[in-house]
This record gives C-alpha cells, sequence and structure tokens, in this order.
C-alpha cells in the first residue's frame, strides 16, 4: 500500500467515524427532547392569565382560589420562545448544587450535545405553542412586536447539554426570562428508564 493510498484510507476511516459519532449525537439529542420537553413545559410552567383571584364568597370564607389545571378553550396558547445557547459552562459552574451520581458526569470525559435538536424550529400542544429562536437574533427579536402582548410566556435558554458514556444519565442548564427581575434557572437531571427518557429532578440555581 502505498502513501497515498494510506492517506486516502486514513481520511475514509476518519470520515466514517465523523459521520457514525454525528448520526448518535443527533438520535440521542432527539430522543431527549422528544421524551422530556412536554413534560418539562407542563411541570415548569405557569400560566398566570388564568390564575384567578378568589370570588367574595371565597374570600370571605377563607377560601383559598383552587388552581386551573386546564387551559379554558377561550383562552389562546401560550407563547413561548426557546434559544439553543452554544455554552455548557453553566453546568460545570453550579456542579456543587447536583447529587453525587451527576456530579461525576461533569468530571468525567462526558458527550456535549444540543438539548433541542438542530432540525426543530416550532413545539404545540394543547397549552403552549413554542418557536425556536437562533441564540444570534434572540436580541433583535425581544424588540419585535412578536415578543409583546398578553400571551407571551417568556424565553427559554439550554445550555448544552451533557450526556454520560453510559447514555442513560444526562443534565442540562436551563434558565427563563420574562423581563427585568423576572426569571429563574435551574439544572434539568434526566435519566433514561427502558427505551425511554425521563425528568429525574430539576435543581433550582436561582431566582429574580
Amino acid at each position: 500500500m502505498n502513501i497515498q493510498t494510506r492517506v486516502i484510507y486514513k481520511c475514509f476511516i476518519l470520515l466514517f467515524f465523523t459521520l457514525v459519532f454525528g448520526c448518535k449525537e443527533k438520535q440521542n439529542s432527539l430522543s431527549v427532547f422528544n421524551d422530556t420537553f412536554d413534560s418539562f413545559l407542563t411541570k415548569s410552567v405557569i400560566d398566570i392569565r388564568y390564575n384567578t383571584p378568589p370570588s367574595f364568597e371565597e374570600y370571605k370564607d377563607g377560601l383559598s382560589k383552587k388552581a386551573v389545571l386546564i387551559r379554558p378553550d377561550s383562552i389562546s396558547k401560550l407563547k413561548l420562545f426557546v434559544v439553543q445557547t452554544s455554552s455548557g459552562a453553566y453546568l460545570a459552574r453550579y456542579k456543587n448544587y447536583l447529587p453525587e451520581d451527576y456530579k461525576n458526569i461533569i468530571k468525567n470525559s462526558s458527550t456535549e450535545i444540543s438539548y433541542v435538536p438542530e432540525e426543530t424550529t416550532v413545539f404545540s400542544n394543547h397549552n403552549f405553542e413554542v418557536k425556536i429562536i437562533e441564540e444570534k437574533d434572540i436580541k433583535s427579536f425581544k424588540r419585535s412586536e412578536e415578543f409583546s402582548g398578553n400571551n407571551v410566556g417568556g424565553v427559554f435558554y439550554f445550555s448544552k447539554m451533557i450526556i454520560n458514556k453510559e447514555h442513560n444519565k444526562a443534565m442540562v442548564y436551563v434558565s427563563w426570562f420574562k423581563e427585568k427581575l423576572n426569571g429563574n434557572s435551574s439544572i434539568i437531571l434526566f435519566k433514561r428508564e427502558k427505551e425511554n427518557w425521563v425528568i429525574d429532578d430539576v435543581v433550582a440555581i436561582s431566582v429574580s
């Protein structure tokens, strides 16, 4: 085998492993997102548009108004916006907040991938309408008319997701922003149960 043939062969092998790794990376990202994003929204987002105050009778009797768990059909879906950032540094910064088994994921050489799959641009369920915004466009988007109004629930920023070597645990840092002094941040811990990913826990980091 001459030198030129060896070079071509090595390049082919390198390209092959790059493609295989890239496909597996995308598959993991899509799997975690599809299995957990709906659950994340349901558990994390409070739609204050239909948190009505107690009636006079309820107030007089000292009863608190029960929260409405199902969105009335007369109210439009809450609009949410999501940004997949290019940084994974937040997880290392707040690792002391994490359980020991998740700290080890950061210590070991784990894979860093996007939580929001590249091809995902929109998401919708009964309560929420979600649009994915490019990280570079978010500043101008916040000044747009689309980001104003009572039906807008704010922006979620997701860091890069870290997944362990065994591909059965992962985590992502997420922050939510609506306006100044109205936001929070947390780390979502995922685990794989049989064939599906689930939210193991949500670790609160900050509230403003």
